[in-house]
């Protein structure tokens, strides 16, 4: 596999070995099958070759760049699979890059990155645990870790422009979850967002299944929530220099002209 100038960051994001990488932008690492608008299907890149199957997810190409979503009141539009050859969730380090078209709540509230059930590993905006309410981020795997605004929303975090790209990532675990957000339109990266963490029990849920962009009820998509990436480490814990690759990669890829995004 060969790379040219401007795709150094996608080499690095492979040297960390993601287990699963769904891109609808990087023909090197996923292919993308498409009829019209609509997504088919995708197979990652990582050291699964893994294929999520799309039902109702249609997907718009802005500046270049694809982003797929299932709408709220189109039903349940999503990508899935059902038997993952590796489980997700505890000590999972995930990445995921995301449109947020609006920084109102209840335009985006309960949405979901992705879902799975029996057990539950889910990474949303939906109102799990104690404190989490429907429009503030959290991760879930058996218990839930999250940020508690206190009114709804991830309290600012997103950027007041009518859209954002932005990147979040997360690490499940029962001693040490992590959560961090940034915004491609500001360039900042916000720090450590788990301020609601849950009694001191185990986390351990896994589970081999997956609907990205909706949640297993196909009751959570949302067009004001696009997805473009998810890149799964499993059973990796990521340092702070190579979480910076993955900002990196989000910033070489999608920042320019993301504050004038229709």
């Amino acid at each position: 596999m060969s790379f040219n100038f401007g795709q150094q960051t996608t080499r690095k994001v492979l040297d960390l070995n993601p287990t699963y990488w769904w891109t609808l932008n990087n023909s090197k690492i996923s292919t993308v099958s498409l009829t019209g608008s609509t997504v088919d299907s995708v197979v990652s890149g990582g050291s699964e070759t893994t294929t999520v199957t799309g039902t109702g997810w249609t997907s718009t190409v802005v500046n270049g760049k694809r982003w797929g979503y299932g709408s709220v009141s189109a039903g349940p539009g999503r990508l899935y699979n059902g038997s993952l050859p590796v489980a997700i969730g505890n000590l999972m380090s995930v990445f995921c890059i995301a449109r947020i078209r609006s920084t109102t709540g209840t335009l985006f509230g309960r949405s979901y990155l992705y879902d799975a059930q029996s057990p539950r590993v889910a990474f949303s905006f939906d109102s799990f645990g104690a404190n989490i309410g429907a429009g503030e981020m959290n991760i879930h795997s058996g218990q839930t870790y999250g940020y508690d605004s206190g009114d709804t929303t991830i309290g600012g975090r997103i950027n007041t422009s009518t859209h954002t790209i932005c990147g979040c990532y997360a690490h499940y675990d029962s001693t040490n979850s992590f959560m961090s957000w940034t915004d491609a339109v500001t360039n900042t990266i916000n720090a450590d967002l788990v301020n609601n963490i849950p009694p001191a029990t185990a986390s351990t849920n896994t589970d081999t299944e997956i609907y990205i962009n909706n949640r297993n009820s196909l009751d959570r998509g949302n067009d004001n929530v696009q997805m473009a990436e998810v890149i799964m480490f499993c059973q990796n814990d990521l340092s702070t220099d190579e979480r910076n690759i993955l900002w990196d990669y989000l910033h070489e890829y999608y920042y320019i002209n993301a504050a004038t995004a229709p």
